[in-house]
């Protein structure tokens, strides 16, 4: 049953030419504007001049006033002890030869 409605008739025709264009144009502008405001919310890195010399800085350190307790005799006598116990320790010899494992020199042969 043919209907005469010009609705129904219509037909999906192609493109022309200069649409197209018009449409690929506008797609490379549409790509190139994103692509230029992705790039221009990346941090900007800095750049070092190669004749411009790094040095660290220095740091202050402040001597804080000693204590009370650093002229005290029982301090002193303390770390008196200390020092002399530490020679003590260093002046060990704690080298135990029997100790030592024993040599394993197997012969093996494959």
């Amino acid at each position: 049953m043919p209907t005469n409605n010009p609705v129904q008739k219509k037909i999906h025709q192609p493109l022309s030419k200069r649409v197209k264009i018009l449409i690929i144009v506008f797609l490379f502008f549409l790509i190139l504007l994103i692509s230029l405001v992705v790039i221009s919310r990346k941090p900007k890195l800095t750049t070092i001049n190669p004749n411009q010399i790094l040095s660290p800085t220095t740091t202050i350190v402040v001597n804080p006033n000693p204590s009370a307790y650093a002229t005290d005799s029982a301090v002193l006598k303390i770390e008196k002890d200390l020092e002399e116990l530490d020679d003590k320790i260093q002046s060990l010899d704690l080298l135990e030869p029997s100790l030592n494992p024993p040599e394993l020199d197997l012969n093996v042969k494959f």
